[in-house]
């Protein structure tokens, strides 16, 4: 992966973390999943990158409807990669209370392990 293209997918991902969970909390209400359509019409009344559609998937849907929708979308990323990314770029991610109770910063590896479902590998 290129430089350019790095800095694209922290900048969609920094975005998209602070931006969509508020807008869709005060258009649909507070919840912890948001359906697919719901999550599109915010990335285009919001004019985020739609090509990291990646990130509001990951950020508000379970894995297996994130595989399902993301196996056609330009800008692929695992489950993990993308919520670690979120968790990383963004101060609001909405991921963060999650890992509020953890003492000093996250460690973002060990958090892509556990997603991924490889929590009980040996750290490496």
């Amino acid at each position: 992966m290129g430089i350019l293209s790095d800095w694209r997918r922290r900048r969609a991902a920094k975005a998209y973390a602070e931006r969509l969970g508020p807008w869709l909390a005060r258009s649909f209400g507070a919840a912890t999943a948001y359906t697919p359509a719901q999550i599109r019409r915010g990335i285009e009344v919001l004019r985020l990158d739609p090509n990291y559609v990646a990130f509001g998937y990951a950020a508000f849907l379970a894995r297996p409807e994130y595989e399902r929708l993301t196996a056609r979308l330009a800008a692929r990323m695992s489950y993990g990669e993308a919520r670690a990314l979120l968790l990383r770029h963004g101060p609001n991610a909405p991921l963060r209370p999650l890992f509020d109770s953890l003492a000093g910063p996250p460690d973002l590896a060990r958090i892509y392990r556990e997603v991924e479902g490889h929590a009980y590998e040996r750290e490496p």
